[in-house]
């Protein structure tokens, strides 16, 4: 299972996205659903995929469930 990292801005997405790339990761940008119950809860995130080929994050851009998240 994924584990999912939340941030506040699409600038962290990217400079996420651009850390993992330099260790070997592959990533997608794409939209992803966050834990926040408003209707609209589809946000700009990425999957990170591991050398293995594994999900093994998901970066998603949410600000209300960024204070329960990893980073």
């Amino acid at each position: 299972m994924a584990t999912n990292i939340y941030v506040q801005k699409k600038s962290d997405v990217t400079r996420i996205i651009d850390e993992y790339r330099a260790h070997g990761y592959k990533a997608y940008r794409t939209r992803l659903t966050c834990s926040c119950e408003e209707p609209r809860n589809c946000r700009c995130g990425a999957i990170l995929i591991n050398s293995k080929g594994e999900h093994e994050y998901s970066v998603i851009r949410c600000k209300g469930c960024e204070k329960g998240g990893l980073l």
